[in-house]
This record gives C-alpha cells, structure tokens and sequence, in this order.
C-alpha cells in the first residue's frame, strides 16, 4: 500500500507543480494561481479532492544583468479514497533563470523545491484488503499495522527548462521535472519503509500564431517512475475577439494515453486566464459510476507600479 502523487490534467496552469524551472518565469510582476480537481464523487465511493494554490514572483536580478531570481510557494491537499487518505503540503520554490541571448529571446532555467508534506488516514476501518477479500469474514493482520498518526516528511524536487523563440511566430519550452529526489520514507505502516519513487516529468509546449486572432498551443506530457507511466498530449486553440481589451476564447482537446479523452473550455481576459476541463475516461475503470473528473483552473498575473509616472516592475521577456 502506497500513496500516489496528485495527477492533474493542466499542469500547464499550475506551473511551479509542472516543473520548479517555471518559477518567476513570465512577464509581470506577481503570479498567484490554483487548480480544483474532482474525481469518483459518488454515492457508494468516497472521490478524490484535490486543491492546489501558488504564488510566485521574478524578484531579484541575476548575477549578470540579463539574468533573473525567482521565488514562490505551492499549498496543496488530497483527499482520496474510501479510507479519506489525505496528503497536505508546503513548498517553497525558487529559480535562477540565465539567459542566453540579448534580447532573452532564449532562456536557461534551474528550479530547486523544498517542503513539508504530511498524509494520515482518516478512516482506516473502510481499508480492504486483499486476504480479507480471499476469505470472506476474516480480518487481516496488516490491518492492526496501519499508521494512524499524521506522518510529516521533507520533500525535495528539482527541474531545468529551456524556452526558446524558433521563429517569430512560435516558440517553445522542453523540461524535466525529478520529484523525490530526497526519497523519503511514504510508508503507511507502522515501523514501515517504503522509499518515495524519483517521478520524472518530462513536458515540451509550444505557441504557434496561424494569424492576428488565431493561435494554437501544443503540449506533450510523460510521467515516469519505476513502476508506472502516463502520457498526456493535450492542444489549446486560443481565438481573439476584438475590441479594447484582449480577450481569447480558448478551446482544448487531448488524450492521457490508454486512460482518457480530455475536453476543456475557457478564456483569457488581459492577465486573467479561467479554464474548465473534463477528463472522459474509456479505459476500464469507466465501468465505475463517477471515474469522470473536472478540473478548474485559473491564474492571474499583476503587474505592479512603483508610482505613476514609473513602468510596471517586469524582468522577464515575454514571447
């Protein structure tokens, strides 16, 4: 028995969880954001809840004076399952992003995570397991092994990414993401050992402008550790209305290879970005009522002033 890491669908929306790299990474001055997913509410099984809020901020200027600090913080919690195994944390992120070219056109980013994770189960007595499924009315002995005090742990993570513009209309970002690189004992068992498995999270985005009004953004998501893996291919059609202010209506379709279709649909209204997405299973497991899940996303980058006469605080590009 062991605890699995939050799976989302829109990494792209929650960046610092997609990859360190990401921190302080945009055009602006501060980033907060968060994600919302729900997945197996029904009546007969207890769904997952999964929330999950950042921050983050380009906040000082590098060693050489095209270069940049980043900082910021996730807050997450999980709520799975029949026996409500729940898994909280805190993480601070930072980033040093080099850049490569004068008009940082391309970017070089090294991301470092630090936190504190903690799980408990909240109601051991729904566990089943697998003896007492073998033989009907016996209670197995691994039940009286189970940990019910809140265990806390250090977690570590670490990410590169590199962003580039190929052409003058797309560009593109490839990285890896290691987490656990720390391994961390995730045993729920009393006097248990169970070493975290490295999760490596390789992604490549890009934006492509087709004209003035008209964009679309291709993502490739894999997922890997020692014994499991997933692949997500997802694609963002973005289209401007116009008029005074910037404001895209966005379309979204993908695939989690071999699990689910994915559909969303949203918006972008100047810093603003609101997604809806729902992931349509056609796997085996859709023979559960309720294996669907929907996700909500937003995120809103500030642009501050120092004064009115000053421009806003920004130190990276934006392309």
């Amino acid at each position: 028995m062991h605890a699995q890491d939050i799976q989302y669908s829109r990494l792209d929306m929650v960046p610092l969880y997609l990859n360190a790299a990401h921190t302080g990474n945009y055009l602006g001055s501060l980033r907060i954001g968060g994600i919302h997913r729900q997945q197996w509410n029904t009546n007969t099984i207890n769904g997952f809840q999964s929330p999950l809020f950042f921050v983050d901020a380009p906040i000082i200027r590098g060693f050489s004076e095209l270069d940049w600090f980043g900082l910021g913080a996730i807050v997450f919690n999980d709520q799975a399952g029949a026996i409500q195994l729940s898994q909280s944390g805190f993480f601070a992120s930072m980033a040093y992003h080099k850049a490569l070219s004068e008009d940082r056109s391309s970017v070089l980013s090294l991301g470092y995570q630090i936190g504190f994770a903690d799980r408990q189960i909240k109601a051991p007595s729904s566990a089943i397991f697998l003896d007492e499924l073998e033989q009907f009315g016996i209670i197995s002995e691994d039940r009286s092994l189970l940990n019910l005090e809140k265990q806390t742990f250090i977690d570590m993570n670490l990410g590169i990414r590199f962003k580039s513009r190929w052409t003058e209309y797309i560009h593109g970002t490839i990285g890896l993401h290691l987490r656990h690189i720390n391994r961390p004992n995730q045993s729920l068992f009393r006097n248990g050992q169970e070493a975290a498995q490295i999760l490596y999270i390789f992604d490549i985005q890009a934006q492509i402008e087709l004209s003035p009004i008209i964009r679309i953004s291709p993502k490739i998501y894999h997922l890997r550790n020692k014994t499991s893996q997933a692949t997500t291919l997802l694609t963002d059609l973005s289209y401007l209305l116009q008029g005074k202010q910037e404001l895209n209506l966005i379309a979204s379709l993908g695939s989690r290879w071999g699990d689910s279709f994915l559909v969303g649909f949203g918006g972008a209204w100047n810093r603003f970005k609101l997604m809806m997405n729902f992931d349509v299973i056609y796997s085996q497991i859709n023979n559960i009522s309720g294996a669907n899940a929907v996700e909500l996303t937003a995120n809103y980058i500030f642009s501050l002033k120092r004064n009115k006469k000053n421009k806003p605080v920004i130190f990276c590009p934006r392309f």
